[in-house]
């Protein structure tokens, strides 16, 4: 690629697309910390405490299970 196009180095890669990146030799760490505290933040409930999902986090979803809204509304 670099035969037919000029290219620049630019580091180790830090941010992209909103998305933290710590890199090592052996680990690439991906994060999007910074980006969730920014919408807490623009959403005024950076005081807000975590709750737990009543969802089972190992639920198999089917498509013909449940019964259907005939309006799209719950």
């Amino acid at each position: 690629m670099c035969k037919h196009f000029q290219t620049k180095d630019l580091e180790s890669l830090k941010y992209f697309l909103d998305i933290e990146v710590a890199q090592s030799k052996e680990v690439v760490v991906i994060s999007q910390r910074k980006y969730a505290l920014y919408i807490l933040k623009q959403t005024g409930m950076m005081e807000s405490r975590p709750m737990d999902s009543p969802m089972d986090p190992n639920q198999k979803l089917m498509t013909n299970q449940g019964e259907s809204f005939s309006n799209g509304k719950i």
